[in-house]
């Protein structure tokens, strides 16, 4: 091909718009379609860019009104029944190649995106799961995230205003709260966690934030920000990325972001509170990929997905959001402990990175 050229093909990924995408705060309204597309219409994805995550995407589809092709970009959450394709219409192939600073990279690039957007769900965000984790403190393996956290955060952390990220049903919420913090505020995606984190607690100030968009928040307010597995959950190396840098700004200085995370030996390990011996296909999972495990003391058997990420890959991310790790613990248990551990005293199962904004 003649340098300059367009080619001739290309893989993408391609979904449609829903036909009633959410709209309005939390997601609550639905509409047919969107302003500019009709439901149904055929929408071609470029890739994210580097640190912004994939929740607003640029995309290429033909109009509503004028039918021609836009280039637009749209909320992710509109669009639905994702795949990768080959391109062959030189009119979309070249607004995808002028359109964006980033490429495709490779047909294996297009499928993981795939496989992110259509596989990957918050598995917490439903009414079963929900009740499940209210009841839920700190059993069990559980135990070992919270034992050390008090000594943790009071040697790291200076001041009395707390951000509970991730906050679910509220119990780190209500943790952070009991060390003595003079202001917390728990948020979360999940409505079905945080409604019943305000039955709980209905003093408390808990927020749903759209798919991690922390912009309601107050920039330089919070003296810590607790995410609590928070980040076993969220796929990729961008999404990772724009949401620890939407953090550090909301630190004041000195603040600290203390991020509680699953050790990769979670998903390849028999606990006192999970097990994972029905998934002998974690052993071949590599930092990204979606595993699963069973958790023991709840009644809601049903597998969580979660993404394995390794040290090395969280240190990357951080590098990238600006951050830099000035501790990492990684709690074991012990004999004494009134628990029948059963991998907790040889292995870790949970990391504890605290982050501070780098020099």
């Amino acid at each position: 091909m003649p340098t300059g050229s367009t080619p001739e093909s290309q893989w993408c990924l391609i979904g449609n718009i829903a036909e009633e995408p959410p709209s309005g705060p939390g997601g609550e309204d639905v509409k047919i379609g969107t302003k500019h597309f009709s439901p149904g219409t055929k929408v071609y994805c470029f890739p994210a860019e580097w640190g912004d995550g994939y929740d607003q995407i640029r995309v290429v589809a033909r109009h509503r009104g004028s039918k021609r092709y836009v280039t637009m970009i749209i909320s992710s959450s509109w669009v639905t029944n994702w795949r990768a394709k080959v391109v062959y219409s030189p009119e979309v192939i070249r607004r995808l190649e002028e359109g964006g600073t980033r490429k495709w990279e490779s047909e294996q690039e297009v499928r993981e995106y795939v496989q992110m957007n259509n596989d990957f769900s918050n598995v917490y965000d439903d009414a079963a799961r929900a009740g499940a984790y209210a009841g839920l403190e700190f059993p069990g393996t559980y135990y070992l995230a919270c034992r050390d956290l008090p000594a943790i955060i009071g040697e790291c952390v200076s001041g009395g205003c707390a951000l509970d990220f991730g906050c679910g049903t509220g119990r780190s919420t209500r943790f952070l709260l009991g060390l003595g913090f003079d202001s917390v505020s728990g948020v979360d995606i999940a409505e079905h966690m945080v409604a019943l984190a305000r039955e709980r607690d209905p003093t408390g100030e808990y927020l749903v934030v759209p798919d991690g968009n922390l912009s309601q928040l107050t920039p330089n307010s919070f003296d810590l920000v607790l995410a609590a597995f928070t980040f076993d959950n969220i796929p990729t190396m961008e999404k990772k990325v724009a949401l620890f840098e939407s953090l550090k700004h909301l630190l004041k200085d000195g603040g600290r972001i203390v991020s509680l995370v699953s050790s990769p030996d979670t998903y390849l390990n028999e606990w006192t509170s999970f097990s994972t011996k029905g998934f002998p296909e974690n052993r071949e999972a590599k930092s990204g990929d979606m595993v699963r495990i069973v958790m023991l003391d709840v009644d809601d058997k049903r597998p969580i997905e979660d993404i394995v990420w390794t040290d090395e890959a969280y240190h990357e991310v951080y590098e990238r959001a600006g951050l830099t790790p000035i501790n990492t613990y990684r709690p074991l248990g012990k004999e004494a402990e009134p628990f029948a551990w059963v991998s907790e005293t040889r292995i870790a199962p949970w990391v504890i990175y605290v982050l501070e904004r780098a020099g």
